[in-house]
């Protein structure tokens, strides 16, 4: 299985490569078993969670295992996240 790490400067072609492969966007690099829309939110890489929202990746109104991507937003103080995971929710 084939892993994708998103951090600050994440490219986002990179990431649609990775998307249109057909990996699980729900798996992690590293042993956190944080899923791509959680790390975009965790790096703060406010594209990539425009990104994964708008390509419908992962959908805001799922439940993680951990850290529900609202709360971690708000959690994190990611304001401009939080509205757009609102917006999407709703």
């Amino acid at each position: 299985m084939e892993h994708f790490k998103i951090e600050n400067d994440t490219d986002l072609d990179d990431l649609e490569r990775f998307i249109s492969e057909g990996h699980d966007s729900r798996h992690s690099e590293n042993n956190n078993d944080y899923d791509l829309l959680q790390q975009a939110i965790i790096s703060n890489n406010s594209m990539a969670v425009s990104f994964i929202l708008m390509k419908d990746v992962i959908s805001p109104n799922e439940h993680p295992s951990c850290n529900d991507y609202l709360h971690l937003a708000c959690k994190l103080g990611r304001a401009s996240m939080v509205k757009k995971i609102v917006e999407v929710s709703f």
